[in-house]
């Protein structure tokens, strides 16, 4: 039977969002703010366990918000396929960026699609990996699609965090 461990993190932190990330393993539990490792407790028989408790106990400050909540293992890797942009003419598009946060033990590809359909069809060009934000895409057509592929060491890690992602074009 476990019993309810409090830990308290130093209190210089609270005037902005932060991301929090408790890992546990079978005999431990590492708990993170905005990824770095702020202590392990030793703990056994949790797998079956663990329950979130978010609390706020001080009474003179901003409500506590959360944005995201998630339990459970995280999959070893997913793809997302985005919907098809339309560039409302042929247009060159120039090239494609995003903001993503990619952990440790983590991978990220990009891959992008165009095409003069407003389905993808065989006309369209084949996924290319576009190495860095930024990257090219250097096409001529009116649609755009892109493709994120996500992966991660292990089934208690987080995977990359997409939170935009943009691409350029000119006529």
């Amino acid at each position: 039977m476990l019993t309810n461990v409090t830990s308290v993190l130093a209190s210089n932190w609270t005037a902005a969002p932060h991301t929090f990330r408790i890992e546990w393993t079978s005999g431990a539990v590492t708990f993170y703010l905005d990824d770095v490792q702020k202590f392990t407790r030793s703990i056994s028989n949790v797998f079956n366990s663990l329950r979130p408790q978010l609390g706020d106990s001080v009474a003179t400050d901003a409500n506590l918000t959360v944005d995201w909540l998630g339990v459970g293992q995280y999959a070893a890797s997913g793809t997302f396929t985005s919907r098809v942009f339309d560039g409302q003419a042929v247009v060159i598009w120039d090239g494609l960026s995003w903001d993503t946060t990619v952990p440790g033990g983590s991978t990220l590809t990009v891959r992008v699609r165009t095409g003069n359909t407003a389905t993808p069809d065989a006309t369209w060009t084949a996924f290319a990996t576009v190495a860095t934000s930024g990257g090219a895409i250097n096409q001529t057509k009116r649609y755009v699609q892109y493709q994120l592929t996500l992966t991660s060491t292990g089934s208690r890690f987080t995977t990359a965090r997409v939170r935009s992602v943009t691409a350029a074009f000119h006529v």
